[in-house]
């Protein structure tokens, strides 16, 4: 029945959302991609921040004003009724950027390595732009560095007996978070001065989480 009815009013309707993220206060654009022979009758747009449109039209335009990820529910019914198949509808993501709040997780492994996780908090990988890696020795210079966007990485310092600083510098969209942690091959990980952390239970294999330096945590947070 429902192929029936897609071979006499043609396809069913495909909506496309942009941008997918940006900073608030955000405007999307819904279109329809794929539109039917007939119109199906209203479209029901839930934009998940509370407001709800209901149009005769395929397209419409929505802002956000708040950070937060947001699920848009298009619902488009048949003017014949209900069956199998229908109404369609589709939901669509969109992330309102607010500032990142960087977090490094490392764990220790053999011969003075160390992987590196980004566990960054963000409204979507979109507010994103880049990730910077670094490790600095105790004289504060760079012994190793890594521009890039790679969520996790694998480092190896260059003296097993010393200590040694990993830094992951985060832009996103809304501005620029720091997160730091002391490495010290001998012994693992514990947090930088004046970083926060919460961690597993401690063993030569356990794994840290290191939340931002407090000095550079925002005034205000949405997760």
């Amino acid at each position: 029945e429902t192929e029936a009815l897609q071979l006499l009013y043609g396809p069913a309707p495909r909506f496309d959302c942009g941008p997918a993220a940006g900073l608030p206060p955000l405007n999307v654009s819904c279109t329809t991609s794929t539109r039917p022979l007939v119109w199906y009758g209203e479209v029901t747009w839930d934009w998940g921040d509370g407001a709800t449109d209901t149009s005769s039209e395929a397209d419409a335009i929505h802002t956000f004003t708040e950070p937060g990820v947001y699920r848009i529910q298009v619902t488009a019914p048949h003017d014949l009724g209900t069956c199998e198949g229908l109404p369609w509808d589709e939901v669509v993501e969109v992330a309102v950027c607010s500032e990142p709040q960087a977090g490094i997780e490392a764990t220790p492994l053999a011969d003075g390595a160390f992987e590196l996780q980004d566990r960054t908090v963000a409204e979507g990988p979109g507010c994103i732009a880049t990730r910077n890696w670094s490790v600095r020795d105790a004289a504060g210079e760079v012994v190793w560095d890594r521009p890039s966007g790679l969520e996790a990485t694998t480092v190896t310092v260059p003296d097993p007996a010393a200590t040694y600083t990993a830094r992951l510098t985060v832009v996103g969209l809304a501005g620029e978070s720091t997160a730091e942690v002391l490495l010290e091959p001998s012994s693992g990980s514990r947090p930088a001065d004046g970083a926060a952390c919460g961690c597993t239970a401690a063993s030569p294999a356990s794994t840290w989480l290191w939340l931002p330096l407090l000095g550079l945590l925002p005034a205000r947070r949405r997760s």
